[in-house]
């Protein structure tokens, strides 16, 4: 039996941490995660299987393509992954455009 525990990974190490965690727990816990175990990813990108690192030069939809595995563990949409942020992309049109005084 596992100690309750709340794990929380921020950003996209984060992400690699509890994926490769969960990896662990799924393998010691004969294939499923003890239920007494939580873990939590928060990223700014929407899509769980985006990779942190040197991305910067590739595209989005490359970046989507791309998995946070280990083995065949991934971490649950929805349930394990939370989204945090939003496209900001109209904002920083609307001021390169000069539309927002401040």
């Amino acid at each position: 039996m596992a100690r309750p525990a709340i794990v929380i990974g921020v950003g996209g190490a984060g992400q690699w941490v509890l994926t490769f965690l969960k990896k662990d727990l799924v393998e010691i816990g004969k294939g499923k995660v003890p239920k007494e175990v939580k873990l939590l990813a928060f990223d700014t990108l929407k899509h769980p299987s985006a990779v942190a690192g040197n991305d910067a030069d590739m595209s989005p939809k490359t970046q989507e393509k791309r998995q946070k595995k280990a083995g065949a563990v991934e971490l649950t949409d929805q349930i394990e992954y939370i989204h945090v942020g939003s496209d900001l992309s109209p904002l920083v049109q609307q001021i390169n455009d000069g539309k927002m005084p401040h």
